[in-house]
């Protein structure tokens, strides 16, 4: 019944897209035009490594912009979505803080914190996800600036994105604005990996075909046995976001701990000092507890630990 009722949303709104199209661009071209006060911020790291509750924490907490899934069913007209949620909720808090595999809308419904990676697919490619210079065309940069620019004009506060693909696509984001900041998720290598092969398990059914992030690697990691192959995509991603980091000033570039956060997650996302500004019917965040149950995978340890041992990790990961 939901999935009917989604679909029939759906096509709802690609009919009004023309409608939506001649009001949204007056506002794009009125408020993207000068630099953002406030940059914005981008949820990076491999996958698994705790960066879904992270932003439903921190888009808790803070009274910060974020799309939520009623914005993104408006992937193709980003300021209306935005304009209409805020409409709706207002500064509500959406104390979300379930997911399945990053999914938040069967958890938390409408006003919970969405990746949409839809957005960003209007310019980019779905086939790989790390996107070179050479790939970057002036128009693009163009275009996704103005949407993004429009948004933090007109509402003047952080806007916070958790898009996992943002890590491989760092180069571009310089494009957009040198100025971004970032917070970048790390979890111990050995857990990743495992909640990995185990996310392959519940989704493909087995171990050996792909899931998530894909690194420029990714070809030659397709040749590779599911345990080496997981833990070299682990290695190569965070090689890849520790690389590109390095566009941007240090100073612009958070670290967490995911078990710190689990540890204490107001501690960690109040550290952030983000803004002032919170949201004062924010609740639940100290309910945030890490999974007590057996991890069945616990029996592949000793192979993960032997192909992390061959690998030179440096700072890619903890």
């Amino acid at each position: 019944m939901k999935g009917t009722v989604m679909k029939i949303i759906n096509n709802s709104v690609k009919y009004l897209n023309p409608i939506i199209n001649i009001w949204e661009q007056g506002k794009l071209e009125q408020y993207s035009q000068s630099k953002p006060k406030h940059p914005p911020i981008f949820i990076i790291g491999a996958p698994r490594t705790g960066s879904t509750i992270l932003y439903q924490a921190l888009t808790n907490y803070y009274n910060v912009s974020y799309i939520d899934n009623l914005t993104c069913l408006f992937h193709r007209n980003l300021f209306f979505g935005m304009y209409l949620s805020n409409k709706i909720y207002k500064n509500k808090s959406h104390n979300c803080f379930k997911s399945v595999h990053g999914n938040t809308m069967k958890t938390g419904g409408l006003h919970a914190p969405s990746e949409c990676g839809e957005f960003w697919y209007r310019w980019l490619p779905r086939d790989h996800h790390f996107i070179d210079y050479d790939e970057i065309t002036d128009d693009m940069v163009e275009d996704i600036r103005k949407n993004i620019f429009a948004i933090l004009n007109y509402y003047n506060r952080l806007f916070v994105f958790k898009n996992m693909n943002a890590g491989q696509r760092l180069r571009l984001i310089y494009k957009l604005y040198p100025q971004s900041k970032f917070i970048w998720v790390k979890r111990n290598i050995q857990n990743t990996v495992k909640s990995l092969l185990k996310t392959r398990k519940q989704v493909n059914g087995n171990l050996k075909d792909w899931w998530s992030l894909m690194p420029p690697e990714y070809e030659d990691l397709k040749q590779l046995k599911p345990i080496e192959q997981v833990v070299k995509q682990v290695y190569y991603l965070e090689k890849q976001i520790y690389t590109d980091l390095n566009l941007f000033d240090k100073k612009n570039v958070k670290i967490i701990q995911y078990k710190d956060f689990l540890d204490n997650p107001i501690s960690v996302i109040s550290s952030l000092n983000l803004s002032k500004d919170t949201r004062e019917d924010n609740k639940n965040i100290s309910l945030i507890k890490p999974s007590s149950k057996d991890d069945p995978f616990n029996k592949y340890e000793e192979d993960i630990k032997y192909y992390i041992s061959k690998l030179d990790w440096d700072d890619y990961t903890s």
